[in-house]
């Protein structure tokens, strides 16, 4: 029983902050990726129903990579494609049936671990790799006649190989990689291709009459990249590696001058998680850590770490800027990063994440986790209100931003269109329902309450319905009231009193609405 001084005093509690009042549990109601079951926050501190999901493409197998450049690109079953019209694409050629690593520099789309090319101008692919087994080769002197009419020589710079034709597979500059050779493995420029020959640095062999050898041309293994400049940057392990200025096929010139490739290791603190292009710099993260690159060119690169919650290994593709910040999930949760300092941001979803995957349009965050459960949700953060709301994104596997749009291609095989879809050419299948569930209604200094009024300050438009529900003490929701109008208005539901300790308030609807203020009276 309630103190009689307090029997017929109402209590108004208006919910104008729902970054703290909102929350929705994904996956409890019937419905699919498409069908939706949430509300999302665009205006502050309005909710608005979520637009309904657009379908962009309808591919037949799964995918090994998506990523945005100069247009919409995915690796399906081996086989590069670009996005071109709804549900229709142009095949750009073959690659491994491995999971892509991709960077883009110029008009060049690098694809790893194939050391492919795109040029997206022409959108030819092309390989960059070589390696040719060379047998009986010879290693000689390159003689010339110097501008003084005298016989010269450069002793034991040139590799000579009648098995292949070498202007095929490497150009002037090239760094290649030599092995099988008894006394002369290791990294060479290359400053000179001719049909048989390659020519090296003087003295770059030891003379040997024939020898057997592999020469190569390759990338390293990275996990990850970021264009920065005119360098490619990217790591492996514990290492960071940046490409000679322009040349993406170009990672191990180690010549000392500016158009050198770059390569450093970082063993302490494990390996990098991930890495981007921040306040015009490349950024790389450990679980642990932050790192800085600072420099244009090998001699003068300086690398600057900061102790702070890291990249979380398996999320590096949660790593985004939105709104001037970086925002990524790390093990503590997901952390706001201005550069000079990080927090955490994700106290309201009460819930360990993992396996991130994110995008964003300039504001929002849409990240795609797991959680502690096995279950995976689409996170949406609001950059401008700092607040969070979950939608339903159970088979979302990977999210790319282009041109306005968020991209999510999901198990299903399906590329969906999340948000507003500005540029107008998904196709919406359905009509647009939502589900939300508020924080319920609480006093923890009288223990119990007597709810006897809501009030929904609501915008509705036309074809729009909503369904209020209530749960007392967390019991079965009951059916409280319809609303089925047009316009602006404030929306009251009376309830009978009832004495308990949480009520539960909840909206299902259909088309599109505005909820302005919820106001929750009792006694």
């Amino acid at each position: 029983m309630l103190p009689e001084l307090e029997k017929n005093k109402t209590h108004r509690q208006i919910d104008d902050d729902f970054s703290k009042g909102l929350w929705h549990r994904a996956g409890k109601k019937q419905g699919s990726y498409f069908a939706g079951e949430n509300v999302c926050g665009y205006e502050y501190p309005a909710l608005i129903s979520r637009p309904p999901r657009r379908v962009w493409q309808l591919l037949s197998e799964g995918v090994q990579g998506m990523c945005c450049a100069d247009g919409l690109y995915f690796v399906c079953d081996g086989e590069l494609l670009r996005a071109k019209g709804y549900n229709q694409t142009e095949a750009l050629g073959r690659l491994s049936q491995s999971t892509k690593v991709f960077g883009a520099l110029g008009s060049e789309l690098l694809i790893l671990p194939d050391f492919k090319a795109l040029d997206q101008k022409s959108m030819q692919l092309r390989s960059l790799g070589a390696s040719l087994l060379l047998g009986n080769a010879m290693v000689q002197n390159q003689s010339f006649v110097d501008e003084e009419g005298k016989a010269q020589s450069i002793e034991f710079n040139t590799l000579h190989c009648i098995d292949f034709n070498f202007l095929d597979f490497f150009s002037p500059g090239d760094s290649v990689c030599i092995k099988g050779s008894d006394y002369n493995d290791g990294y060479y420029t290359v400053r000179a291709v001719e049909e048989h020959d390659l020519r090296f640095d003087e003295h770059a062999f030891v003379p040997e009459s024939m020898m057997n050898c592999i020469i190569s041309k390759s990338a390293p293994a990275m996990q990850g990249m970021c264009a920065c400049g005119d360098r490619l940057w990217g790591y492996a392990g514990d290492t960071i590696y940046a490409c000679a200025p322009g040349l993406v096929d170009n990672w191990f010139r180690y010549d000392g001058d500016a158009q050198s490739s770059y390569c450093k290791s970082l063993p302490s603190g494990g390996d990098f998680t991930a890495c981007i292009m921040h306040a015009g710099h490349p950024v790389f993260f450990k679980s642990n850590s932050m790192l800085e690159v600072y420099g244009d060119q090998p001699d003068n690169v300086s690398v600057v770490e900061t102790v702070l919650s890291g990249v979380a290994a398996g999320s590096a593709a949660s790593l985004c800027s939105v709104g001037g910040d970086m925002l990524y999930l790390s093990e503590n949760g997901v952390v706001r990063c201005s550069g000079s300092t990080a927090s955490v941001i994700s106290e309201a979803l009460g819930k360990h994440l993992s396996n991130g995957v994110a995008a964003s349009d300039g504001r929002r965050y849409y990240l795609s986790a797991v959680d502690g459960s096995g279950m995976r949700a689409l996170y949406v953060y609001d950059t401008v209100t700092n607040a969070w709301h979950t939608e339903d994104g159970a088979n979302i596997l990977h999210l790319a931003y282009l041109n306005g749009d968020v991209y999510a291609y999901c198990a299903d095989h399906i590329v969906y269109i999340l948000g507003q879809d500005r540029t107008g050419h998904g196709r919406a299948q359905g009509e647009s329902s939502s589900y939300v569930e508020f924080h319920p209604l609480t006093d923890d200094a009288r223990g119990q309450i007597v709810p006897v009024r809501l009030g929904v300050r609501v915008y509705c438009a036309q074809g729009c319905s909503l369904t209020l529900f209530v749960s007392y003490d967390g019991k079965d929701w009951e059916r409280r009231a319809e609303l089925q109008s047009t316009g602006s208005q404030l929306w009251y539901v009376p309830l009978q009193p009832r004495a308990c300790h949480s009520l539960g308030i909840r909206l299902d609807g259909t088309g599109d609405y505005r909820i302005l203020s919820l106001i929750k009276e009792y006694q």
